[in-house]
Parts: C-alpha cells; sequence; structure tokens
C-alpha cells in the first residue's frame, strides 16, 4: 500500500473537488441516459454524506473531526462509511488519545491491506449527554496480526479481531 505522507491543504482540496467532479459526472451521465432514479440516488448519497460530515463540527473535538473527515483521503484503499447522532459537543481533554488510538488502528493494518479484497470502515460516531462513543467496524483482509491496543486514557471494548473484522467501540466521558 506505500508508506503514509501529510497531506497539503491544497492537496486536499483538489482531492475533494476531483471527488465532487466525478459525483457530478455520474449524474450527469445517468440523466443522459435518463436514468433519473441513479441520479436522484447519487444525489441522495452525497447529502447524506455530506450531512454526516457537517454534524461532525457540533463534536467539539477538532483532531477527532479532522481524522474523520480527511480519512478517504489518507486511506484510499478503505472505504469509509460515516454514521453521526451529535446531540450534545463533547468538550472533552481526551482528543488527541482518540485519534491516537483510531491512528494507531489503521495504521496497523493499512499497509498489510489484501488488494484484491474490497476494504470497508464503519464509523458510528455518538455523542450525547452520557459521553462520546465510536464505533468502529473495519471489514477486508490484511495479512498481519491483530494487536491489543491499550490506552489507558479511553475506554476501549474490543468485539472482534481477526484478520478480515475489527471491530470496538471507543468509549468516552468527561
Amino acid at each position: 500500500m506505500g508508506s503514509l505522507k501529510e497531506l497539503t491543504s491544497s492537496e486536499l482540496l483538489r482531492m475533494a473537488n476531483h471527488e465532487f467532479l466525478n459525483q457530478l459526472h455520474l449524474i450527469k451521465m445517468n440523466l443522459d441516459l435518463e436514468r433519473i432514479d441513479e441520479a436522484k440516488a447519487i444525489i441522495e448519497q452525497y447529502v447524506n454524506k455530506s450531512k454526516a460530515y457537517s454534524s461532525l463540527n457540533r463534536l467539539s473535538l477538532p483532531k477527532t473531526t479532522e481524522w474523520i473527515r480527511i480519512f478517504p483521503y489518507r486511506y484510499s484503499a478503505i472505504e469509509l462509511k460515516l454514521k453521526t447522532n451529535i446531540i450534545v459537543a463533547q468538550n472533552m481533554q481526551k482528543d488527541d488519545e482518540i485519534v491516537e488510538h483510531l491512528e494507531k488502528t489503521i495504521q496497523h493494518v493499512y499497509g498489510h491491506l489484501n488488494p484484491y479484497k474490497e476494504q470497508q470502515l464503519s464509523l458510528d460516531v455518538n455523542s450525547s449527554e452520557d459521553g462520546l462513543t465510536i464505533c468502529f467496524d473495519l471489514q477486508g483482509e490484511w495479512e498481519i496480526e491483530p494487536i491489543q491496543l491499550q490506552n489507558f486514557e479511553i475506554n476501549v471494548q474490543t468485539y472482534e479481531e481477526t484478520n478480515q473484522s475489527w471491530k470496538y467501540v471507543l468509549t468516552v466521558k468527561e
């Protein structure tokens, strides 16, 4: 998969613009072929994706929000499915620890992904008066043994950890 480098703002904007133009071309193609329902479905998917990313701004965890938002550009071999339910902002001091745990998880498997298998990460981010939960569900195939990441600053409950599935729930309470 190659080594990762930090992306500049210009590179991120270029990638986001490219993705947006691809979606517009896909919509136009479907309209030209009179496939109205398909064009509407693409628009609906894009709107829902935009709403999920936009709601992350209410989280008040800038580093976690940034990590999730740029994930598709840094880790293009993994498709990201994002769901959010942000009821209250989390003004907690654990932003760095959350990002560190998410990053270590992905870094562990990314260089060992099977390029012939689809890889998908589902993140379900929920923020309420009770705190923050991030349900992490990585599906695909990687050729490295799972590891147990220890982070004493946040609570992580692992439900499955194999070479094809890694599921955990990260919970932070103020």
